[in-house]
Parts: structure tokens; C-alpha cells; sequence
């Protein structure tokens, strides 16, 4: 299956001239066809991995010692091209609408959060910006259908309530807002109410309204590893 294309065949073919012209491998089309697919993959555009090529030869390469140094290859360049996205996020501030329903908001902020990640856009406008208070409760309505409640009542329940309990869990099919439970007993016929959440809930719960940092599948998407589904239900 071909990847959506971030980066074209044009733009790995000089990508790799400009790393030949560094530690002079010999290239064909093999080597073109492989990078171009790790890249899609892992969703690096022209830009970034560019960027990363200059630094792995200008500031990587000439502090190891020469026995130890090796040619850049595509997952490297992945690595180091993550690296910097992480850091670009680090102090990501949301900028909201006003007005803007739960569905704009979780794609606002996708599209936000790709746009610093990316480097189009710098992470914080201004610490006047960066210290303007977030209205969660706006932003988070028509995500999930719960009753109206009295703003003081409502604020103190999302206070002290997990985020992952805004959606059913998966493995106890306990409803949105309430406890997970074990499996029923004699002496629990409905299911004791546990202390603590499935992980799976959990899970639900980030994948439906935030972009993964790590593979960074989109909101409602499931994440990714290697192209094909996570093993393990979210990445953390």
C-alpha cells in the first residue's frame, strides 16, 4: 500500500544527492524507492528531513569519533526530525476560537498542534498569549453528550474527574461518567466499582480527541507503528 505522500520522489532524490555529496555512497533507484516509503510513512516532509541531513553532518557527525561514525540513513533522519517536532511542542499553548463547538476544537487543535510541530508556525506567539487562561469547559462542549449541570457544580466535577471517564470503557462497558467495574460475582452481581481506570478507556479517550504525539494519527484515528495498527491501543 503507498502512503500518503508528504515528501515527493523528486524531493528524496535530492535529498540523498545533497547526503552523497557529504560521505559519497553510491545511490540507485532502490535507495530512492526505500527512503521515499520510510518517509511517507513516518509522515516527514522535504523540509524537515533537510533540516536534519544539515544537522547530522554539520554537529552530529564531525563529535564522534571516526571508527564510530556511519552514513545518515532514513530512519535516523526520523529520529532526529522527531526530536525537534517534540521540542517544538514542548511549550505549546492552544490559541481558541471563540464560539468554536467540541468537533472545531479538537480539529483546530490538531491542525494547530501539525502546523508548530511542522515549523509553519512558531510555538508561542507571545507570553501574553501563553498566559491567557484556556475556557476547557467551552472548548470541550458538544464533544461528548452530558446533561447541563450549574457551572460551579460542573467545574468541580471536571476537576476531580479522570478525563478518560467522558467515554465508555471498552473492556467493562461502564456508561460515560461512571466508574469501571470488575466482572460480576455472587456477592457483586452488578460488578464491584474499581478505584482505578482500564487502560483501554483510557485509550478511547485520547484517541478520540487529541492527535498522537508519537505517530501522530489523527483524533478518532487509531495510532500506528511501521504503517500498520499499534499492538498496544495508544501510544502514551
Amino acid at each position: 500500500m503507498t502512503p500518503y505522500e508528504i515528501i515527493s520522489m523528486d524531493e528524496v532524490i535530492d535529498l540523498l544527492e545533497q547526503i552523497t555529496a557529504r560521505d559519497q555512497r553510491t545511490t540507485g533507484e532502490t535507495d530512492v524507492t526505500t527512503w521515499w516509503h520510510d518517509l511517507n510513512t513516518a509522515r516527514i516532509n522535504y523540509k524537515d528531513a533537510q533540516a536534519a541531513a544539515n544537522y547530522y553532518y554539520a554537529v552530529v557527525w564531525p563529535a564522534q569519533k571516526e571508527a564510530d561514525r556511519f552514513r545518515l540513513t532514513a530512519p535516523k533522519v526520523i529520529e532526529l526530525v522527531k526530536k525537534v517536532r517534540e521540542e517544538r511542542l514542548e511549550n505549546f499553548v492552544y490559541e481558541p476560537t471563540p464560539g468554536e463547538t467540541g468537533a472545531e476544537f479538537v480539529a483546530n487543535y490538531h491542525r494547530q498542534r501539525n502546523a508548530i510541530a511542522s515549523g509553519h508556525q512558531p510555538p508561542v506567539a507571545s507570553i501574553t498569549q501563553a498566559l491567557k487562561p484556556r475556557p476547557v469547559k467551552e472548548l470541550l462542549a458538544g464533544a461528548f453528550r452530558t446533561p447541563e449541570l450549574p457551572p460551579e457544580i460542573a467545574e468541580v466535577l471536571a476537576r476531580r474527574r479522570p478525563p478518560g471517564t467522558a467515554v465508555a470503557c471498552p473492556s467493562c462497558h461502564a456508561a460515560p461518567n461512571r466508574k469501571c467495574h470488575a466482572p460480576s460475582t455472587r456477592r457483586h452481581p452488578a460488578g464491584r466499582e474499581l478505584t482505578h481506570m482500564h487502560p483501554t478507556r483510557l485509550d478511547a479517550w485520547a484517541t478520540a480527541v487529541t492527535a498522537c504525539p508519537t505517530c501522530e494519527a489523527a483524533p478518532g484515528d487509531q495510532c500506528t507503528e511501521y504503517g500498520r495498527p499499534y499492538a498496544n491501543g495508544a501510544h502514551h
